[in-house]
């Protein structure tokens, strides 16, 4: 399987719009799903850990505008090695093991790469001749498990070869489960979470209100957290209830919504959105992640600044974008949840 960016096609995606007036409230209609506490991604969990885990999901929305979990069955999005610099010129290599293959990028230009499989037998690609290459496995090797991958160039004109093994891989590799701290069952589990599912999950609309900051109406603020005494449960007693709990504590939250992206020269404030919270929380800006809070925690922060990477996720000024929230509570005790953004989405909409 192979992941790419769609920046050119988000981009294309893009409508022309003009810009939105001031509002005094935002209002953002999502969908909550609520789940049973024996759901395998929630509650079921013993020797609980409580970290932040960033890289849990893939960098661009799926196809259907859903979060990828970052692992597939023995091809993760990450490298897996890195070797650094040599004695024999400054040589750097990343391979990445993929189900069928690996993707490897070099600072020198590579001659070959190697396969060797775990039954002894290789297959040699000769004149890769780049410095970077994705390679899948040869139809005569297919089935077999990769052992170890060679790597070679001449830096300074001298050889070189780089060795990378497949136990140096990142967890999930070969069969390998799902990290334990992940707290995740499988790819089709997670695919749960923000889908509509018979006999797995209940849903209803939800909205949330965003109001101005009294000491910077250019902030809107929407906050249910232990900090202001309200806590963030909306489907208490709703849809499969509370379970003998005090409050209904396993749920997710998606809001879809658009705004316009605006000159930042023709505006005194930086367009920005930020999250304080627990647990799951993804943000996309144009199908991009834009803000990672993974895993099951205590209340965490993150925001971003879009001026800063609007190049970046293909933000042109004038147009309008989709962003898409996605937020899951997945353990007792605690729900926080606090919006701040100086975005003015288009609102009311609904997923």
């Amino acid at each position: 399987m192979r992941w790419k960016t769609t920046l050119a096609s988000a981009v294309a995606s893009a409508v022309v719009i003009g810009t939105p007036a001031a509002a005094q409230t935002i209002e953002l209609t999502g969908t909550v799903r609520d789940f049973q506490e024996s759901h395998s991604d929630f509650e079921n969990h013993a020797n609980w850990s409580f970290p932040l885990i960033q890289g849990m999901v893939m960098p661009d929305l799926g196809e259907d505008e859903k979060p990828v979990l970052a692992y597939s069955g023995g091809a993760p999005s990450d490298p897996v090695l890195t070797l650094g610099s040599t004695s024999h010129g400054n040589f750097e290599a990343t391979v990445t093991f993929l189900a069928d293959g690996v993707s490897v990028v070099s600072s020198e230009e590579i001659t070959w790469v190697k396969f060797y499989f775990t039954d002894g037998s290789n297959y040699k690609f000769d004149n890769v001749d780049a410095t970077s290459a994705t390679l899948d496995t040869p139809e005569s090797h297919a089935g077999k498990t990769l052992d170890r991958v060679k790597v070679r160039a001449y830096p300074d004109g001298v050889k070189k070869t780089l060795t990378f093994y497949e136990e140096d891989a990142s967890v999930g590799q070969g069969g390998e489960p799902i990290p334990e701290v992940w707290r995740i069952a499988s790819p089709e589990s997670f695919n749960q979470w923000y889908r509509n599912v018979d006999g797995v999950n209940l849903a209803t609309k939800h909205t949330i209100v965003l109001e101005p900051r009294p000491d910077n109406p250019n902030i809107y603020r929407f906050e249910a957290s232990k900090h202001n005494g309200q806590s963030f449960f909306p489907i208490d007693g709703e849809l499969y209830g509370n379970e003998g709990n005090s409050h209904n504590y396993h749920f997710t939250y998606e809001i879809k919504t658009k705004f316009a992206y605006t000159d930042p020269a023709e505006r005194n404030y930086d367009m920005t959105f930020s999250f304080s919270g627990d647990d799951d929380v993804w943000v996309y800006v144009n199908g991009k992640l834009v803000i990672d809070i993974g895993g099951v925690h205590g209340e965490k922060h993150d925001s971003v600044n879009l001026d800063t990477i609007a190049s970046q996720i293909g933000l042109e000024a004038g147009k309008n974008y989709d962003l898409h929230f996605f937020f899951a509570e997945r353990h007792l005790v605690e729900s926080n949840f606090t919006i701040e953004t100086s975005i003015q989405f288009l609102s009311p909409l609904y997923d």
